[in-house]
């Protein structure tokens, strides 16, 4: 099982089956990927409050910039994609601080609840996403419950929405090919048939989806009695017109075997889908 600890000796490589739906669809990783999201609108304040802004700290710059979108799923984990975890994709420095800002929704709000690499307890990422990268997934559990935020609530197994409904993307993805995102921004984008690889929830539209930052961001829906429902993690992006994005599958019980363990160790194994 692979941890934050452990993250710098594991390999993650491109298998066939990624060549193939990358060549299919033109669908990469988002650190490749377009820089714009379109098609959406900025989210107000205390609309989605288990979305968190996830940030790593630039050397050169010395300031913190924003990276990928984060959810809490639970008062002690919150996920993200394993892509975007310093030390998960060779070339990216294991030592990269990070830190998870909550409860803003422009970057000229105030930063007043976030999460230091001091308050994680440990990060645990699927060591299957080299071989299977729709298992991008990584659940970064905190030492003290977040007890003022409410958490966004996971599918039931196999429980994916069908072809055609509508779920919510939200992230702090750039717009417009800006140096760093400003607002967390929302899209509502129709499910669509993943080809060739259908083990990804995908959705999208001509002309509206995700960008560069997004990654990592949950994608949602929100039932008539006010709970939201995560289905699915941004993991790859669109490069083309289609906008057509790739999400982990978090009804899928393949996402979560391999991470299963060590989400029983630290009191978090009903997150597990079975």
């Amino acid at each position: 099982m692979a941890t934050q600890e452990t993250r710098k000796d594991t390999h993650w490589s491109r298998p066939a089956a990624l060549t193939a739906f990358l060549l299919g669809t033109t669908l990469t990783a988002s650190a490749d990927a377009d820089t714009r999201i379109r098609g959406g609108e900025p989210a107000v304040v205390g609309e989605f409050p288990f979305i968190i802004e996830l940030q790593v700290f630039v050397e050169e710059d010395q300031r913190w910039l924003t990276s990928c979108t984060a959810s809490l799923a639970d008062p002690r984990a919150i996920l993200t994609a394993a892509h975007c975890i310093p030390g998960v994709i060779p070339g990216s420095d294991p030592q990269i601080p990070v830190r998870l800002i909550f409860n803003r929704v422009s970057d000229d709000d105030a930063i007043q609840d976030v999460v230091t690499e001091a308050q994680i307890e440990r990060i645990i990422w699927n060591p299957e996403f080299g071989a299977f990268p729709h298992r991008d997934l990584a659940v970064i559990v905190l030492k003290t419950p977040n007890t003022t935020t409410p958490p966004v609530t996971l599918p039931e197994p196999h429980g994916r929405p069908a072809l055609g409904a509508s779920i919510t993307a939200a992230g702090w993805g750039t717009t417009n090919n800006a140096a760093d995102p400003r607002w967390l921004r929302k899209v509502d984008i129709p499910v669509v048939p993943c080809v060739p690889v259908s083990d990804y929830l995908c959705a999208g539209v001509s002309g509206i989806g995700v960008g560069k930052g997004d990654s990592g961001g949950p994608g949602f829906v929100r039932h008539p009695d006010g709970t939201f429902i995560q289905y699915g993690v941004v993991s790859g992006i669109s490069l083309s017109p289609d906008m057509i994005s790739g999400y982990t599958d978090l009804s899928s019980p393949d996402v979560w075997r391999a991470i299963s363990e060590d989400l029983k160790a630290t009191g978090l194994e009903h997150l597990v889908r079975r």
